[in-house]
């Protein structure tokens, strides 16, 4: 027996040598942390920190749980490598309403802040989310939406948009973000717009009004199929993180990780992972 532990340690140390038992790319550290815990309203909050100092940004999925591309889209940040700054996610915000996959159960989420530290439900999960954007100095927070139509073709629809409260005038970072990431999409029937539209208890209304920061809701469209409308919607967030200075690392090259032998289809598909 002893023979045989030897001969499987050797084994293990040539084929880590060859490669064959690398590690993963090594995510950025992230932090866990939940709001109203020991509650029906408990919800995951993450941190991710860069090596870098750098902006802090909140990205919260799931306030509305019939628009599952915005949480989908929120948890693939959770995988991403920052070079600089903080960027904190908060998923699955409204939990109970996506279990049940209705827009919420109670009152509106995305209708409920600044939120109330006595309160119950919806108003101490608004409360908390709120508070944790002044712990973590958030200069911009982005609420990840799915809304109907596309607004370039109907202005009654908000899906395609870039929301905010505040006009150009004072502040055209709406604009020179959507422009950015409409250079990338070729169909321009499916370009972001700007869509000035306040609502008073939501997100953005109040963390601006609260922290004097940037805050907007990003709107994909239900136009599109499930894949689509989270590929916009991250396309959207890359373009706000980009424009205040927030970079993701650069990682290894992946061929190290990749048995030499694999077939190329295989290789390909686990280099496309690890760039994921």
């Amino acid at each position: 027996m002893e023979g045989l532990s030897r001969r499987v340690l050797a084994t293990a140390l040539v084929l880590l040598s060859c490669g064959l038992f690398a590690a993963p790319l090594r995510a950025t550290d992230v932090e866990k942390h939940v709001l109203c815990a020991g509650t029906p309203w408990a919800t995951e909050l993450y941190v991710l920190r860069g090596p870098a100092p750098g902006p802090s940004v909140m990205v919260i999925g799931g306030l509305h749980g019939t628009e599952d591309s915005g949480w989908l889209t929120a948890e693939q940040f959770l995988s991403k490598k920052l070079a600089n700054g903080t960027l904190v996610v908060v998923p699955r915000a409204n939990r109970p309403a996506i279990k049940r996959h209705v827009r919420y159960t109670t009152h509106d989420l995305n209708h409920s802040f600044p939120g109330s530290p006595k309160g119950g439900g919806e108003s101490r999960l608004a409360y908390e989310i709120m508070q944790a954007v002044g712990t973590y100095h958030c200069q911009l927070v982005l609420g990840l939406h799915q809304g109907h139509g596309v607004h370039s073709r109907d202005s009654r629809r908000v899906g395609q948009t870039l929301i905010t409260g505040i006009p150009r005038a004072k502040d055209d970072f709406p604009w020179r973000v959507v422009d950015k990431v409409n250079a990338h999409i070729s169909n321009r029937a499916d370009h972001f717009t700007v869509d000035i539209y306040p609502v008073d208890g939501s997100s953005s209304e109040e963390s601006v009004r609260k922290y004097h920061n940037r805050a907007f809701a990003l709107e994909s469209s239900d136009t599109y199929p499930l894949a689509k409308r989270i590929e916009y919607l991250r396309l959207l967030v890359d373009g706000c993180l980009s424009e205040v200075g927030m970079r993701y690392a650069t990682a290894p090259a992946p061929t190290a990780s990749v048995p030499p032998h694999l077939p190329m289809r295989a290789r390909a598909s686990l280099k496309a992972r690890s760039r994921d």
